[in-house]
């Protein structure tokens, strides 16, 4: 976008999981003048004892995340910057005004309390080498992902990372709805949570928390069967026509076909071949007071109608 990094007011990490946060540590580095926020739970004693423990050991998605929140502490000292933004529900994370006299705000709608003392809870008890792997590893990094409505003038974005469902009422999802009240503006933009997948869906944030057809946004993710589903993309594509995804497949090839089958399609005069792997961007503008989004994809962001899932 042309943007100078110098110009940058906020870097925010939602939660650890390395699709969200790889390379933030060079970005808070080299954007200078930025506050960093972090979720509370990422702040506590007891996650920097875990990191401590856990960081630079093979433990898959966890470990490149907990680097880069080395990194980031690194950072900090190094060029002494203040201490971050400590991110939960319920808390205004940035506030200014635009140069043409429009309110700015960012508000945290997540983790809740009860999420992040569930999550510190997992993480507290002694740490004697590899058990505490053990020991975090069934709890979900999602659970204390921090979920944002960005307010600009009279438009609200609803950025929803990787927050899911929740059990109980006072997880998740399930607490943003339960916590809002029914004169709360609505949002017109939705960055959907943890990759469309069905886990992370609430029938309340739809009906309550968004306009009638909202603009949506989504990154899939193509580890194991990988998201979105089939299913996942008819459900989105029910509420709204206006839904747009980073990449046509997330898949780098075609899967499931055997060598009789392709011979078998070969022979009618077509050939199977693999997709194009390419990662695009959706990028978003309005003008303020204009009625419309202007949306424009780039690399291989495509309208999710041609995005292609698996079953």
């Amino acid at each position: 976008m042309g943007v100078d990094l110098g110009a940058v007011a906020l870097v925010m990490a939602t939660h650890w999981h390395d699709d969200h946060v790889a390379g933030i540590s060079q970005l808070y580095r080299e954007a200078g003048n930025a506050a960093l926020a972090l979720p509370l739970a990422m702040t506590a004693p007891e996650f920097h004892a875990f990191a401590s423990v856990a960081v630079g050991k093979d433990i898959g998605q966890l470990s490149s995340g907990l680097t880069e929140m080395s990194g980031l502490a690194a950072v900090r000292k190094s060029q002494a910057r203040p201490a971050p933004i400590r991110t939960q529900a319920a808390m205004q994370v940035f506030r200014r005004q635009s140069s043409s006299g429009h309110n700015i705000s960012l508000s945290a709608v997540s983790p809740s309390a009860a999420d992040v003392e569930d999550f510190l809870e997992a993480v507290s008890a002694p740490i004697v080498g590899s058990p505490i792997i053990q020991r975090i590893m069934p709890k979900n990094p999602n659970d204390i992902s921090v979920a944002c409505l960005l307010s600009a003038g009279n438009e609200d974005i609803l950025l929803g990372a990787d927050l899911e469902r929740g059990g109980r009422p006072e997880r998740g999802w399930r607490a943003v709805t339960a916590a809002r009240l029914p004169t709360d503006p609505k949002s017109s933009v939705f960055k959907i949570p943890h990759h469309g997948s069905e886990n992370a869906h609430s029938e309340e944030v739809w009906q309550d928390m968004l306009e009638p057809e909202p603009i949506c946004i989504m990154a899939p993710y193509n580890r194991g069967r990988g998201v979105p589903k089939q299913s996942d993309v008819d459900r989105i594509k029910a509420l709204t026509p206006n839904a747009y995804v980073t990449t046509q497949s997330p898949f780098r090839k075609y899967r499931g076909v055997s060598a009789y089958i392709e011979k078998s399609i070969e022979s009618t005069g077509f050939k199977a071949q693999s997709l194009p792997r390419e990662v695009g961007v959706v990028r978003l503008r309005k003008q303020m007071g204009s009625p419309n989004w202007a949306v424009q994809n780039f690399g291989g962001a495509v309208h999710i109608d041609r995005f292609v899932a698996r079953a």
